[in-house]
């Protein structure tokens, strides 16, 4: 029987039969999970990798785990060459991966997340509102910008664009890939880094109040990798819901850390195969 584990750390370090790098169509791997693989496991991997390119979108290729305790490293190929996804690119280099999984005869494989965003759900009495066709809660998709970049779903200006991780090297010019080292940059002074920030709990309370006018919810749950920054977070959103957030007769709707915190996506992912 097949078993589905949760994890936090570092993937170079599993003792797995394969781990999965999220790639770009060219296959280098600079940033982000592949650049750890890289310096963890050693250029040849890269190199090895590099040779087969260009690859499709969608696909998956293999080479050796380099120095590293897997024997394999997957290549899902998710990003194309700037770096962008889509909710099909995913799913094909998803089943891709577990196609080169079986030719190998992988028993256990280790999956990063593959092209976080923003995303969410909204449950009325207790229920989840699915839609009429199974695509409402796509909260990350709705348009603060009418002439923003445009979204993985086709929506312009979309939150997910404005504060995702997924957009946070396009946002940065490249400097970086992950909240975590923008945030470790703002702290020493980098104006750049911090301005960065500050736009984007803007652009997040921009995007609470707005599910707020329309839901008008007993309470909005945050979770997610970005919960993890602490006061960082709390302090200057508190500040931008103080002056845009609707508050009839005083009332101000909670917003507060979701129990799993930054494991939230990670278990809504996966309990479909957990049952």
């Amino acid at each position: 029987m097949a078993r589905i584990e949760l994890w936090n750390g570092d993937i170079c370090e599993l003792e797995v039969d394969a781990i999965v790098n999220a790639a770009n169509t060219s296959l280098w791997m600079s940033t982000g999970v592949g650049g750890a693989i890289k310096r963890a496991g050693g250029d040849a991997i890269e190199f090895a990798a590099v040779r087969q390119a260009p690859v499709e979108l969608g696909s998956a290729i293999v080479t050796s785990a380099g120095t590293l305790a897997a024997r394999y490293v997957i290549h899902a190929i998710s990003l194309d060459r700037d770096r962008r996804t889509s909710g099909a690119s995913i799913e094909a280099a998803v089943r891709s991966t577990f196609a080169r999984a079986r030719e190998l005869g992988v028993v256990s494989l280790a999956f990063p997340a593959l092209g976080t965003g923003v995303g969410g759900a909204v449950l009325a009495n207790g229920r989840l509102i699915r839609g009429a066709i199974g695509r409402a809660g796509h909260l990350g998709h709705i348009s603060l910008d009418v002439h923003g970049p445009v979204s993985i779903l086709r929506t312009p200006g979309a939150i997910e664009e404005l504060i995702g991780e997924c957009s946070l090297a396009a946002r940065t010019g490249g400097r970086f890939d992950t909240t975590r080292a923008l945030l470790a940059a703002a702290e020493t002074g980098d104006a750049a880094a911090a301005a960065v920030w500050t736009r984007s709990i803007r652009a997040l309370a921009c995007a609470i109040v707005s599910y707020i006018n329309v839901l008008d919810p007993e309470v909005v749950i945050l979770g997610g990798g970005i919960t993890e920054a602490g006061d960082r977070l709390w302090q200057p959103l508190e500040r931008e819901m103080d002056q845009i957030e609707w508050r009839p007769a005083g009332h101000r709707v909670p917003i507060v850390r979701a129990e799993l915190g930054g494991w939230a996506g990670a278990y809504g992912a996966a309990a479909p195969g957990l049952g």
